[in-house]
């Protein structure tokens, strides 16, 4: 947000924007108190100052396209919360995407906003839809950010976890891979992302990055579920690899799938149980899984 700031420029530019501005938030106010009335008792959520923007006229004041662009990030952070809406294209969405039309070349803008949307929001399709915008942005023209390839990677996470499409979420990992600057582990992943563990391990990685990029509690508590949640499946994936070169090594496919399953546990001290203390069994697939806790 600093470094978005520092672009700003003239004090006319700033005058205007500010004044801009103030206009819609006093407009958004009472049309606010105008619909929920001055003795409503419990606060309505957030309004985001961007989504009552058009860019089309704001990008007719000269000079203040990016300070708006600026001050609607700074307006739609402070009011961000973990509330989630339950529906695509939430207003957070629309107000980063307020920002990132007026500011195209702000990459940062989608890397944060995809990653927001996907962990703390659940807006998997707002995610989505702005991390491609993100990447056509990318496949423009020359760009300067130099860790852009952090944008097809999350939407990569995003389509792999959140949405299922392992195909399309593997093309996006590999094309971060051959992006300037993609750290090793990334080209590292790029040639597992298929497997479940590889695709695990990409979620992992930007649960954690983002964990140590956030400040908010409540926010941690809420990745470090997630974390949680995917610490045991990779565990159980763990498993199962190492079941499958058991079942080849020591031809105990031969076995009744339960036999072969305990002598399996047995061989790596293992109780049948996952780190959560869920029993562990194998399915009609032969496949290790966990019980799933009956709902109270």
């Amino acid at each position: 947000m600093t470094a978005s700031l520092s672009r700003v420029r003239g004090h006319f530019g700033v005058l205007g924007a500010v004044v801009l501005l103030i206009f819609f938030a006093i407009l958004q106010k009472q049309v606010r108190e105008l619909g929920s009335g001055a003795t409503a008792l419990v606060p309505e959520p957030p309004k985001f100052i961007g989504i009552s923007i058009d860019p089309r006229i704001v990008r007719r004041f000269l000079g203040v396209r990016l300070l708006v662009a600026d001050l609607i990030w700074i307006d739609t952070m402070i009011k961000s919360d973990i509330r989630h809406e339950e529906m695509p294209f939430t207003a957070f969405y629309r107000a980063f995407k307020t920002i990132t039309q007026l500011d195209p070349d702000n990459l940062f803008a989608y890397y944060i906003a995809g990653l927001y949307l996907s962990v703390i929001k659940d807006d998997v399709k707002g995610a989505s839809a702005i991390l491609r915008d993100g990447v056509m942005r990318l496949e423009s023209g020359p760009y300067a950010w130099y860790e852009a390839w952090k944008i097809p990677f999350i939407l990569g996470f995003n389509l792999l976890y959140e949405e299922h499409e392992i195909e399309e979420g593997s093309k996006w990992i590999q094309y971060a891979a051959k992006m300037p600057n993609a750290p090793e582990y990334v080209r590292s992943l790029s040639t597992k992302v298929s497997t479940e563990r590889g695709q695990l391990e990409v979620g992992s990685r930007v649960l954690l990055d983002f964990y140590r990029r956030i400040k908010d509690e409540d926010q941690k508590k809420q990745i470090e579920k997630k974390l949680v949640e995917l610490t045991v499946k990779l565990e159980i994936a763990d498993l199962n690899e190492k079941f499958e070169h058991f079942l080849e090594s020591t031809k105990a496919y031969q076995f009744p799938r339960e036999r072969a399953f305990r002598l399996f546990l047995q061989s790596i001290s293992k109780r049948p149980r996952d780190m959560l203390g869920r029993p562990l069994v194998v399915n009609r697939l032969g496949r290790i899984e966990a019980l799933k806790e009956p709902k109270k």
